[in-house]
């Protein structure tokens, strides 16, 4: 977990919002990083950069697209580059919940506002995770992977499980 701060003697510190992503809650993930951009503004500069694919990129205030440098998270307007001092992960799901651009950045070294690559990769597949806490007795509910195509005996399921039951 990054701390947002500065000393006076420092710069303001520049922060990237990472927003959009691949998921149905682009709209949401892009309403969410509008308000940290409004709370964060007041001391540091922060830049909304939008995700959406492989299409990664920061609008100007006039409405002209700058797209992200990937090899170092960077942006380059007229008149400089931009460095960003950190992020913070606005995006919901897929990249921003998977553990995709947390390896990103850590391989880059840019701190980030959410959990490791590791843990976010494996509380984001549910089942993995699931095996894993097995694996230090950690109590869980009772549950059954059923995946897409599986024929479904709705029977079975309640006798093993029970109710309720919810997906």
């Amino acid at each position: 977990m990054i701390k947002f701060g500065f000393n006076k003697k420092d710069q303001m510190k520049t922060i990237a919002i990472v927003a959009g992503g691949d998921s149905s809650e682009f709209e949401v993930s892009v309403k969410s990083a509008i308000e940290v951009s409004n709370v964060l503004s007041s001391k540091y500069f922060t830049y909304i950069i939008m995700i959406k694919g492989a299409d990664w990129y920061w609008e100007e205030p006039n409405g002209r697209y700058i797209s992200i440098d990937k090899n170092d998270f960077t942006i380059k307007t007229d008149d400089m580059k931009v460095r960003f001092d950190a992020v913070f992960v606005a995006i919901h799901g897929t990249p921003g919940e998977n553990g995709y651009l947390q390896g990103y950045f850590e391989m880059l070294g840019i701190p980030y506002s959410s959990c490791r690559a590791f843990c976010s990769a494996l509380t984001f597949h549910k089942q993995a995770c699931k095996l894993f806490l097995k694996e230090y007795k950690i109590p869980m509910a009772k549950a059954r992977l059923i995946r897409e195509g599986d024929e479904i005996d709705l029977d079975d399921v309640i006798e093993k499980i029970g109710l309720p039951l919810f997906r």
